[in-house]
């Protein structure tokens, strides 16, 4: 069993770790903002999680712990992470309860389809339906206008859930981001980390 515990899944192992932090730092009532830039830090991790795994070598086994590995710390990170923040921001409980619910169903419904059709040998050449990993820069993006606009946090973050649960299982394709677009995804992830840190901070 210690054999799974291979070098090329350390940052999938960071993934978790954040969004594990993210989720102490909310229950622990801590500024939800640090949270939220956790939320932002471990969608970066996935991004690149599978560009640095395929550096090593490593065999089938490996390989296919790997990508099992990779949609259960998504679970934690872009499942759990979510809804503990809308809880954390309050609002009215039973809405919370309700959207949190549909939300996580559908992130881990939308994960399971994922791994049935993908395999080490055989990556799907795009997703279908929206991936989970995107409410890691689409709630934050909504944090910020709230706080910037002056509206209700709580019931933006809310809506948000709600649309991306939609998005979870609707059956479009949405291409995977390569080359220069993963590398925009994550100059727009230390973008909004700044932002969120800057304005948790000042």
């Amino acid at each position: 069993m210690i054999a799974v515990f291979h070098r090329s899944n350390l940052v999938t192992y960071a993934n978790i770790a954040v969004a594990t932090l993210g989720v102490v730092l909310v229950v622990s009532g801590q500024a939800l903002g640090w949270a939220v830039a956790c939320l932002i830090v471990a969608g970066a991790c996935d991004l690149l999680d599978g560009t640095f795994a395929r550096r090593f070598d490593r065999t089938t086994l490996q390989r296919s712990i790997g990508v099992q590995l990779d949609s259960l710390a998504d679970v934690v990170g872009f499942g759990a992470l979510p809804v503990v923040l809308m809880a954390g921001l309050g609002g009215w409980v039973w809405a919370s309860a309700v959207v949190g619910t549909l939300y996580a169903i559908s992130a881990v419904s939308r994960l399971a389809f994922f791994n049935v059709h993908a395999s080490p040998d055989r990556p799907v050449p795009c997703y279908r339906g929206l991936p989970v990993t995107s409410s890691a820069l689409i709630l934050p993006a909504l944090w910020l206008t709230a706080r910037w606009a002056g509206w209700s946090e709580a019931r933006l973050w809310t809506v948000g859930m709600a649309a991306l649960a939609v998005g979870f299982v609707l059956d479009v394709r949405v291409g995977k981001p390569r080359g220069q677009v993963l590398a925009a995804l994550a100059v727009i992830a230390v973008g909004f980390v700044v932002a969120v840190v800057w304005e948790t901070v000042w």
